[in-house]
């Protein structure tokens, strides 16, 4: 539902008086009068006379001299607040409604709710004071501008006119001075996150299938041949189970073998709930006929018009709207509403309603005009300024989603005529460059590669239709991402460093089961790719082993590399699993583990006989070995579904004790490092310059580096330049 949340000041009441003065011409003359003037910047005195606008800026005179005063009980010397003013005139109006009615008017925060009502808010929530101490209350009378009674004449004043509007009143608490900004901070600040609750509570309960509600269903099975119970039975999206009798399919007489024609399995359809027993959900799909019959002759129509319905009407949901008015009160409410209503904009769509001060309106008694503003300049720097901080904890996702809702929030701007079409379309450009920049990186951390290279080449073309005279250099940092796609493709090297870069990230984030799995991963690659780059193109494979399926073809490898073939079987027979291996006829042999695997290319190493290949690989596969532990944890994890804090890795180090002859696996802390000696072993053959810019603890995270710099890069510049030309 969408709201108005409003402060109102005493300025928001006017009153109507006989101008009392010999001496000017509107003597005699029936103007209304603010209780207290109204000044703002901008206001308009459009055919404002002299005389006019002294008596606007001197109501209390005129109340005195007209006999306002004595009118509502004061006496002759009296010059009461606008609280004690207030109070006598509610008084007077339940007295007297009809005769007071007429001249009181409330321009300002009328105004306000009848641009609320224009665009369908027909609820709103009203920031009023009472600042009378409970202890203390005869002694402290409440303070001079207190609303309270002003409020109970503005609830008056609607009932009488029949507006159709629901006021909520929110008493500040007495303890907030409403001079304290911390305090009135806090107390927004509260408020806006129990209107956010409210309405989660409200969507909740909208997810809870109520009677009559119109549900989207599929058809799960046909019930036939159970004469009174034949029917369908359909699922609704949230998985609870439901029935259509053959009686409620439609509002002419159907035969059971008619509902295979309209139903099929695993159709979608809308059905009316017409009855709830907890899980027993039973539907009906007659009510939805416009004609009796028309579910047997058209029953795609009935579904199309209903669709048609419940896409306008989640459309509505969609656009529910926080209108806000911060006009009245001080001006430390003022500041502290719209801030703290600027604040919730990730999560409401906002707009603020700002009426128009006309001097000469206010004294005719007319409601101000307003207008809509959006702040969205302010709000586009405070997303700005999210997405940094989201790409400082490498949130991609979210940093994805903020730039996804800003876009669809202007895009709504520009339907209310709030801002122009220009400046929506230079920030949409704007808005996917970045968000393609995001979903690159999103990609690439989910190892989709293929996805990564599409979305750099869409880049590229993007950036050349660009209105912007940086156009080349965006063309040229996505091709900068294209370059590292292709290299993922080409080498490796670095598809091993985009791991490692990963579980950097992850370490930072402590994530350690995505940690333990790409570590996992990692370890797989640099055997792969070892092997790939040693025998990849012989052929003894049963398949291309970049199918990563690496099945040998026994008899081929025997009769082209014996010496291969016997240096394997030596190694895998260490294994108490595989003390036999060989002994049989072996046809094709898949290297379905990492351990065979490494065995593999131990072998292919020793084959080769270089000295300092063999000297590299021995360093490598101590490593890989002492690695092999965690990896382990790892498996365990998955099929155990337990946690793994990194405090827990420590103690599982702690704790075991390896066998005679085992390797000691890593610290938890070692893991990194090992990794970066990986890296670094000549094997791997990734270079001085990648090594010294990539690996290690204050290295930059590869592609991740490179793409959040360029982001936030981007994000100060656009704003630079925003800033320049709206200045």
């Amino acid at each position: 539902m969408s709201i108005l949340i409003t402060n109102i000041g005493t300025s928001d009441l006017a009153i109507q008086i006989n101008i009392n003065n010999p001496e000017f011409s509107i003597h005699g003359q029936k103007y209304y009068l603010p209780i207290d003037t109204l000044w703002e910047p901008n206001q308009d005195k459009t055919a404002l006379s002299s005389e006019e606008e002294e008596i606007y800026q001197n109501p209390q005179t005129y109340f005195k001299s007209s006999g306002l005063y004595a009118e509502l009980g004061f006496t002759d010397d009296a010059k009461p607040t606008s609280r004690e003013l207030t109070e006598n005139l509610l008084q007077a109006y339940k007295n007297k409604p009809d005769d007071w009615h007429y001249r009181i008017c409330l321009p300002r925060i009328l105004g306000v709710i009848k641009k609320a009502i224009e665009m369908n808010i027909n609820q709103g929530y009203i920031f009023v004071s009472n600042q009378v101490s409970e202890v203390l209350s005869n002694e402290n009378p409440g303070h001079p501008k207190d609303t309270v009674f002003l409020y109970d004449i503005l609830k008056l004043y609607i009932d009488k006119v029949e507006i159709d509007f629901d006021l909520i009143c929110e008493y500040i608490p007495a303890n907030i001075p409403l001079n304290n900004s911390d305090l009135l901070f806090d107390y927004y600040s509260g408020f806006f996150n129990h209107i956010h609750a409210k309405k989660e509570i409200e969507k909740r309960q909208e997810r809870y299938l109520k009677v009559n509600d119109n549900v989207l269903c599929q058809v799960t099975d046909l019930q036939l041949g159970s004469n009174s119970d034949d029917g369908v039975r359909v699922e609704t999206q949230t998985g609870l189970q439901g029935f259509i009798n053959i009686s409620n399919v439609s509002q002419n007489d159907i035969f059971p073998d008619q509902l295979k024609s309209i139903f099929k399995k695993s159709d979608w359809l809308w059905a009316k709930l017409i009855k709830r027993n907890g899980k027993k959900l039973k539907f009906s799909t007659k009510e939805l006929e416009a004609n009796p019959g028309e579910m047997i002759t058209n029953s795609q129509d009935v579904f199309q018009r209903i669709n048609d319905v419940m896409s306008s009407e989640n459309l509505k949901i969609q656009e529910e709207i926080m209108l806000i008015s911060i006009k009245g009160g001080t001006n430390q409410m003022k500041t502290a509403l719209q801030l703290q209503g600027i604040s919730v904009s990730a999560i409401n769509r906002l707009l603020f309603v700002n009426p128009q001060l006309s001097i000469k309106n206010v004294l005719l008694g007319l409601s101000s005009e307003c207008q809509l503003e959006s702040y969205w300049r302010y709000m586009r720097t405070q997303k700005y300024q999210t997405v940094r901080l989201l790409l400082e904890r490498w949130d991609f996702d979210g940093a994805i989603q903020v730039f996804k809702d800003w876009q669809d929030y202007l895009d709504y701007l520009k339907t209310q005529g709030i801002i122009d079409q220009k400046n929506v379309e230079q920030s949409r450009e704007f808005s996917n460059l970045i968000s393609s920049a995001l979903k690159f990186s999103r990609s690439c951390s989910n190892l989709d590669f293929k996805t990564a290279t599409n979305i750099a080449q869409d880049g590229i073309k993007l950036a050349v239709d660009l209105a912007v005279d940086y156009s080349d250099n965006i063309q040229k940092d996505f091709s900068t991402f294209k370059n590292f796609t292709d290299a993922y493709y080409r080498d490796f090297k670095y598809r091993l460093l985009n791991l490692y870069t990963l579980n950097r990230i992850y370490r930072q984030l402590e994530q350690n089961a995505l940690f333990l799995t790409l570590l996992s991963s990692f370890c797989e690659e640099v055997l792969h790719g070892l092997i790939l780059k040693w025998d990849g193109n012989a052929n003894y494979w049963q398949e291309k082993p970049e199918s990563a399926k690496f099945e040998l073809n026994v008899p081929a490898l025997k009769e082209k590399k014996l010496e291969l073939w016997n240096n394997f079987v030596t190694l895998q027979r260490q294994n108490e699993y595989t003390q036999n291996f060989g002994d049989r006829y072996i046809g094709f042999y898949k290297l379905g583990n990492r351990y065979n695997k490494r065995n593999f290319a131990e072998s292919i190493v020793k084959y080769r006989n270089q000295k300092q290949e063999i000297q590299a690989w021995n360093q490598l596969s101590l490593i890989l070995q002492q690695l092999d532990f965690w990896i382990d944890k790892r498996n365990d994890l998955i099929h155990s579904a337990k946690g793994l804090s990194w405090e827990l890795m420590q103690e599982l180090y702690n704790n075991y004790s390896p066998e005679p002859g085992d390797v000691q696996p890593c610290k938890p802390d070692e893991i990194l490092p090992l990794m970066a000696n990986i890296l670094k072993n000549n094997l791997i053959n990734l270079g001085n310059e990648n090594v010294n810019t990539f690996v290690g603890k204050e290295a930059n995270h590869y592609i991740y580096s490179f793409v959040r710099n360029w982001v936030v890069s981007q994000l100060i510049e656009d704003g630079l330049q925003k800033s320049k030309s709206e200045n």
